[in-house]
C-alpha cells in the first residue's frame, strides 16, 4: 500500500495539471485523502471536487465517513497536498489513478473485483 501511495503521490501533479487546464472537468475528478479521525487514527476518504490552491487543497467529501464524527458525504473540507494517498478521474468510461484501489483487489470479492477490473484503465496514468 504505501508503494501505491508513493506512485499516486508522484503522479499527482499530472493529475493536478490535467484538472487545471479544464480537462477533467466531466471526468469526475477525485483525490483520497487521509483525514485525522475523533479517536486519533486516520480515515482515507475519497473527495469530489478538487480545488487545489497552493499546499491547500478543498473538496467535498464523496463517501459517507466511518471515523469522522459529524462529517458527512457532501460535507466541504479542506486539507494539504501531504495528506492526499491518491487521485482518480473517469475518462471513455474507463477509470485512471486509484493507485490504493489496485493493490486492494485481490481482497475483493470476486464478483466485485470482475466489475472494478473490467472498468479500470489498464494503467493508472494515460
Amino acid at each position: 500500500m504505501n508503494a501505491a501511495i508513493a506512485a499516486a503521490r508522484a503522479t499527482l501533479p499530472q493529475f493536478e495539471a490535467l484538472l487545471a487546464d479544464g480537462q477533467l472537468a466531466d471526468s469526475f475528478p477525485k483525490v483520497k485523502v487521509g483525514l485525522d479521525s475523533d479517536d486519533g487514527s486516520v480515515e482515507h476518504i475519497w473527495v469530489a471536487e478538487p480545488q487545489f490552491s497552493g499546499d491547500t487543497i478543498h473538496g467535498v467529501l464523496d463517501n459517507e465517513p466511518a471515523l469522522l464524527s459529524g462529517r458527512h458525504r457532501g460535507d466541504a473540507v479542506s486539507f494539504r497536498r501531504d495528506q492526499i494517498s491518491d487521485w482518480s478521474y473517469v475518462r471513455d468510461d474507463r477509470l485512471f489513478g486509484n493507485y490504493t484501489t489496485r493493490v486492494m483487489l485481490p481482497q475483493l470479492e470476486p464478483a466485485q473485483r470482475e466489475e472494478l477490473t473490467a472498468f479500470l484503465s489498464e494503467t493508472p496514468t494515460e
